[in-house]
């Protein structure tokens, strides 16, 4: 794990804000790693490596167990990185996509356009109530990775 990224989570049980969680350390090496895969553009090196490369991550567990906390500190270390809250991400898209006749087209400049921005984002709290919302959000995910954008979900 970079260095910065854990000095920057035993600043905060130093301080006293939380209490050092070994998963919680061991869920950010992880995320690093995973991180680290991604971004490996060695063709050698894909071509032997056993694991699929990842092109983002899913973590879901119970309510307060520092889910969003973690991965709050991963993303803080990346300029080119954003947190959606869900329920806005999926208002924003909804209201791009309404207001055009040709909805796949901005669908994916909506996406597209996240990509220009962010290599990595972060869609907290994902939760599925209803079937549009999943026929659309497989779409999201699939064009998310067409456009090399690096998805962190919670729930």
């Amino acid at each position: 794990m970079t260095d910065l990224i854990e000095q920057r989570y035993n600043e905060f049980v130093d301080h006293n804000f939380i209490i050092k969680d070994n998963f919680q350390i061991k869920v950010l090496k992880n995320i690093n790693s995973t991180w680290i895969n991604y971004n490996n553009k060695n063709f050698f090196k894909n071509i032997f490596r056993n694991s699929v490369n990842s092109s983002g991550i899913y973590l879901f567990g119970p309510v307060g167990i520092g889910k969003t906390f973690i991965i709050n500190i991963f993303i803080k270390f990346f300029k080119n990185s954003k947190k959606f809250h869900f329920n806005q991400f999926m208002q924003d898209l909804h209201f791009s996509i309404n207001t055009n006749n040709n909805k796949e087209d901005k669908l994916s400049k909506f996406i597209k356009s996240i990509s220009l921005k962010y290599k990595i984002i972060f869609i907290d709290e994902l939760h599925i109530y209803n079937i549009v919302d999943a026929l659309i959000i497989k779409k999201v995910f699939l064009l998310l990775k067409k456009y090399k954008v690096f998805v962190i979900t919670s729930s």
